[in-house]
């Protein structure tokens, strides 16, 4: 019941703030105008227009970079994008949607309190509950975790406060039994050196590290206290004085007497972040309180706060999410809207001017103040001397020698589009498209004739430097004019500022920036550097150049900046600000631009879209670390996978994979790089979170993801996701074995049906040569020799009737006996043509032909390898006569001492090679195939292509020729069997 009752009290106590004894009077607010960031801070919204959720309770983040918001509808996540409802992987009806407190355990894992229904757990990718057996009671009224593993759970409920501890596996309760004050629990939080302490209605209390007792550490008066440690280490507590630092240094810190917003477990949230305490949870906003600075009430209505690892600070409450990141831009307040760029002259701690909707206004010291009021100014400029000069659309104002006074309308009462004063003090209004006049006894006067110049800037000296936007830069003097560019040189677009320093001319333009310098212009494009594009102001300090373009304000070191002119190809080293904030160039801007000016403190100012600028070198936020990186999800053909080692079917035909890059600072301004493996040789670049593939091959894939965030960092360690696409069956491994298996058979059959048929064209032009030779020996036995041998039986008869001594008998026997002869020469041309078509001894064949030709000649000599075989006929007649030739070469061409005839009989070939140790085979010769006018070595080259056979000729070692033939055994060794 005493639990109870001082819960209520604590519910009550905000709605009548209580003051410290202890405190001095009352510090007072400096309230932000609404809508503002505090200085040095951006900030972005986002709202249920942007599908944010409402009513967020509290806010945490895990180790993967997602940002997780409990909510009173449920828990959701931020990946800086776009934000994910996150349900449990069981319904369950008596669970809450209400999400008080979140923490995350050291080990990654997010713990979720419930207003009941106890407690949830997010771990690999499933939001589960604790299991029955482990579920807390009552509502969950703070989480926090240790660092050695401990995670502490508050609850409150039917039995009264409750502390529940986990820790290494085991349960632990701490209860007013058992140390606990009788009292609901509002906050905890586990300091550096692993303590933990508690606070409650009214009281705060600590346990030591590894304890499992409180120890009673002070009471307070029943408020809703908020615990967090700042930079050093100190614990402190809000309180109705103020803000308490606990520990053996107390100390209050009194803050103003403001309400907090009303609501059941409603108290505020504190944090230390930057040197300062930051407080949410009032009525009428965010409280900021630096160290030695009034605290500053924001009309921001945030309930929790929270810091991420990138250093941004996060607000949520009833209408959504807040970011406020360190920023070095600084939004100043005007008096009015600006609507003209910067005009600086005169002496060197001479204010800047611009012209606002209110009239002109003049930066000194850092202020701006208005110093003279007006309408809408169209241009202004200043002079050496201290004049200045405001034009609005119909009248203008003219400040000379401390005093302002009024001037005419322009000429042709048209609107000035701009001004200059000139060094010998003339002021000139150009009238866009009309002409320039010159201020003479406060009337206007023409000073050059109309040339549809529609703006202009002092060349410095007596003259101007005008253009017309898209077709010529011109100088004018009082003695002439000359132009410096025309329609065709102009390389930056739109032409809509120009700026002398010194020796210099600034042009800028919507395709990037241009310097002339003694004649010579040098383009520095879009093209190459986009950061460049839209330009509308620069100015050049001592050590730096500041620009504004469509990219935002850009910073570049002098030295890097004059060097970039000798290669303006080159990228510039160059670093942006406010670009995370949407801040950049002016684009309603078409008259000469001076959006960039440098005070006499030499600080920068800046005329930009949102408004007027200022840059603090001393703000802005350290640079981020490099982003966690994580694959989301891989997609195949419409269909999701999850997890690693995804099985696609085959004939997938898309594959997706969509990554994140968990930088919250500007995300979509994170880069990736991603690679698959077998695909991609190297990494490949893009801003988009999508990857896609299409027309993968079956097999195994990796892919390798690497992110940037917006300050360019890159992640050390990628995120990888494999996957595998099943293959058709005419896609796998055996299914090409088998077909270049089978193709191998083909092309084997082929060659050998191709060897085969060739050899038996061979065979059979052979075969038909014997067939010839066998007719013609049956043709003369059985006819010619037959009627020959009848004739010489009849003229035998007719000489044996013929007397002896008859004149004719002697005449007609000695023609019998040449008969005879005849007779017997043909049956010996019949007899060889029958030897021919029997198997020949090639080893005695070559020994007779060597014998014969090389009879007085050099020395042979025969060698026989392999196993002998009889050479068929007409083959053995063409090795005679293709050996002939080379024995022949040798003797009277090689003039060889030696000559080796070998014959190898092979199982599949029959081999003969004619070497000779001569003065071997002239190149030329050797090269064209024979000598001009001879036929020897075509001849034996045709008779072994008739053959079948492969002929070469060639060197013999260590010198000498060498001549081979090689003959299928098919063709040589085949016998003919006659029959006549």
């Amino acid at each position: 019941m005493k639990a109870w009752l001082l819960f209520l009290a604590a519910l009550a106590a905000p709605q009548v703030p209580a003051r410290s004894a202890l405190a001095q009077p009352e510090a007072r607010i400096d309230a932000a105008p609404p809508g503002y960031a505090p200085p040095g801070y951006a900030l972005r919204a986002w709202g249920p227009e942007s599908g944010a959720p409402t009513d967020i309770r509290t806010i945490a983040q895990t180790p993967d970079g997602f940002l997780w918001l409990g909510t009173g509808n449920g828990l959701y996540r931020f990946d800086g994008l776009s934000f994910e409802r996150i349900e449990p992987v069981v319904y369950e009806r008596r669970r809450s949607a209400t999400i008080l407190t979140m923490a995350v355990a050291s080990d990654g894992a997010l713990w979720v309190g419930r207003d009941y229904g106890g407690v949830s757990v997010w771990r690999n990718g499933r939001l589960e509950d604790l299991p029955r057996d482990q579920q807390v009671k009552g509502a969950v009224q703070a989480i926090t975790a240790g660092p050695n593993g401990d995670v502490w759970i508050a609850t409150i409920g039917g039995l009264g406060p409750q502390l529940h501890l986990f820790r290494h596996g085991r349960w632990s309760l701490i209860s007013p039994q058992t140390g606990l004050q009788d009292e609901s629990i509002d906050h905890l939080v586990v300091a550096r050196d692993a303590a933990l302490w508690i606070a409650q209605g009214a009281s705060v209390s600590r346990i030591a590290p590894g304890g499992l007792r409180p120890e009673l550490v002070l009471r307070h008066p029943a408020y809703p206290a908020t615990l967090a440690q700042d930079d050093a280490g100190a614990v402190w507590m809000t309180s109705a004085k103020g803000i308490e630092r606990l520990g053996k240094e107390p100390m209050i810190r009194p803050l103003p007497s403001t309400v907090p917003a009303p609501g059941l477990f409603q108290h505020g949230g504190l944090i230390f972040a930057d040197g300062a305490a930051w407080l949410s949870g009032y009525r009428d906003g965010m409280m900021l309180a630096a160290r030695g600075a009034p605290a500053r009430l924001m009309s921001m209505a945030v309930t929790v706060l929270f810091r991420d690892a990138e250093g941004s600070l996060w607000g949520g409450g009833a209408d959504g999410l807040i970011r406020l990141r360190r920023s070095d831009v600084i939004r100043v307040a005007l008096p009015g809207a600006p609507t003209t760029g910067f005009a600086l002259g005169g002496a060197p701690d001479a204010p800047l001017y611009l012209g606002t909707d209110s009239g002109v206004v003049g930066i000194e010291n850092g202020r701006p103040r208005l110093i003279h009021p007006g309408d809408d100014i169209t241009a202004i400029c200043a002079g050496p001397k201290g004049e200045l000069l405001a034009m609005a659309q119909t009248k203008g104002y003219v400040r000379q020698g401390g005093h302002w006074r009024y001037l005419p309308p322009p000429p042709d009462a048209a609107p000035t589009g701009s001004c200059a004063v000139t060094s010998d003090g003339r002021i000139l209004n150009i009238v866009g498209n009309l002409n320039i006049a010159q201020l003479e006894g406060g009337r206007w006067k023409g000073w050059q004739p109309a040339q549809d110049w529609q703006f202009g800037v002092s060349d410095g000296q007596k003259g101007l430097f005008t253009l017309r936007p898209t077709t010529s830069l011109t100088h004018l003097t009082p003695t002439g004019q000359s132009e410096i560019w025309n329609r065709d040189q102009i390389a930056t677009g739109f032409m809509r500022m120009l700026r002398p320093f010194g020796p210099d001319l600034y042009v800028g333009g919507e395709q990037g920036l241009a310097r002339i310098r003694g004649g010579r212009t040098v383009t520095l494009d879009a093209r190459h550097h986009p950061w460049l594009a839209g330009i509308t102001g620069i100015a050049v300090g001592r050590d730096r150049v500041w620009i504004i373009s469509g990219a935002g304000i850009a910073d570049v070191e002098r030295e890097r900046w004059d060097a970039a002119f000798a290669h303006p190809e080159q990228a510039i080293p160059h670093r942006l600000h406010g670009d995370h904030e949407g801040i950049h160039a002016r684009r309603d801007v078409y008259w000469a631009a001076n959006d960039v000016g440098i005070d006499a403190q030499g600080r920068p100012w800046f005329v930009t879209n949102r408004g007027l600028v200022r840059i603090a070198p001393e703000g802005g936020a350290a640079p981020a670390p490099a982003p966690p990186v994580l694959i989301r999800s891989l997609e195949a053909d419409g269909r999701v996978y999850h997890g690693d080692g995804a099985a696609l079917p085959a004939g997938t035909r898309r594959v997706q994979v969509e990554a994140a890059a968990l930088s919250l600072i500007d995300p979509a301004r994170n880069l990736y790089r991603y690679r698959l493996s077998g695909i991609d040789s190297d990494w490949v670049q893009t801003d988009a979170r999508t990857i896609a593939y299409t027309g993968l091959a079956p097999g195994r894939y990796v892919m390798e993801v690497m992110a940037a965030n917006a300050d360019g960092r890159w992640s050390t360690r990628t995120a990888r996701v494999t996957f595998s696409i099943a293959p058709y069956f005419w896609q796998t491994w055996w299914f090409a074995a088998l077909a270049g298996l089978a193709l191998g058979v083909a092309v084997w059959a082929g060659l050998r049906w191709r060897i085969r048929a060739a050899t038996q064209a061979v065979r059979q032009r052979i075969e038909d040569r014997l067939v010839v030779h066998q007719h013609i020996a049956r043709e003369l036995h059985d006819t010619l020799l037959q009627g020959f041998q009848g004739l010489m039986l009849r003229f035998q008869s007719t000489l044996e009737r013929l007397p002896h001594d008859h004149p004719a008998r002697l005449e007609l026997e000695a023609t019998l006996e040449r008969a005879d002869d005849v007779l017997i020469e043909g049956r010996d041309k019949v007899r060889e043509l029958r030897a021919a078509g029997e198997p020949v001894d090639l080893a005695a064949l070559l020994r007779a032909l060597a014998a014969a030709r090389l009879e007085d000649g050099p020395v042979w000599e025969l060698r026989i390898t392999g196993k002998p075989r009889r050479v068929c006929a007409p083959v053995a007649d063409e090795i005679e006569a293709i050996a002939g030739e080379a024995l022949f070469n040798a003797r009277r061409h090689a003039q060889a001492g030696r000559i080796i005839i070998t014959i190898s009989f092979a199982r599949d070939s029959l081999h003969l090679s004619v070497a000779d140790d001569g003065v071997g085979l002239d190149r030329e010769v050797l090269a064209q195939g024979g000598r001009p006018g001879h036929f020897g070595l075509i001849h034996m080259r045709e008779r072994a292509a008739a053959l079948g056979a492969k002929f070469d000729m060639g060197d013999a070692r260590p010198h000498g020729t060498v001549m081979t033939l090689t003959i299928p055994a098919r063709i040589a060794f085949r016998e003919v069997k006659w029959s006549f």
